[in-house]
């Protein structure tokens, strides 16, 4: 377990995962990994930040508390992985993931739209 996910379970992931607008995640193939990003009104150019992020157990675990509380989660191994080992807690996106990142927000609110109608 490395730093990151030592701090977190010392604190309160729930608490840090029920912030997140969307988890990515890694979980087809271990090392799994998975980061929840925050961010208040996506469409009206905030940037999202990390809210939390683990490895292996810890992923785990975010991936279940999203998955009951119905926070949308996105299987994009790489991308996990790359915002997983890049950015700390706290941080905010960096400008070149701004569009992938913003493709999954996009994403995540055509599928809600549809589940709607």
């Amino acid at each position: 377990m490395d730093s990151a996910d030592a701090n977190q379970e010392d604190g309160d992931l729930k608490g840090a995962v029920l912030k997140a607008a969307v988890v990515i995640t890694k979980s087809i193939q271990s090392p799994y990994f998975s980061v929840a990003l925050e961010c208040a009104e996506p469409m009206k150019g905030n940037i999202p930040k990390v809210c939390a992020k683990g490895k292996q157990d810890v992923a785990g675990r975010i991936k279940a508390i999203a998955l009951e509380h119905n926070i949308p989660i996105v299987e994009d191994g790489p991308m996990a992985r790359f915002l997983y080992d890049m950015l700390e807690l706290g941080a905010t996106i960096p400008s070149l993931l701004h569009r992938p990142i913003g493709l999954i927000f996009v994403r995540i609110l055509v599928d809600a739209e549809e589940e709607e109608s």
